[in-house]
């Protein structure tokens, strides 16, 4: 299960929070030889610096 989330922070920042195999569950897909990595997190801060 893969969960994402996008926020504003204030009017010039915006989250992005990204969750890859919340249920940390280790499978292969078909097409590859190893096993995937578990749980996976990334997260992002966008800022707009000039605006008109």
């Amino acid at each position: 299960m893969d969960l994402c989330a996008t926020g504003a922070v204030t009017d010039r920042i915006t989250a992005d929070v990204v969750v890859q195999n919340a249920l940390g569950r280790r499978y292969r897909a078909y097409s590859d030889a190893l096993a995937s990595p578990g749980l996976v997190a990334e997260a992002a801060l966008s800022i707009a610096f000039a605006t008109r």
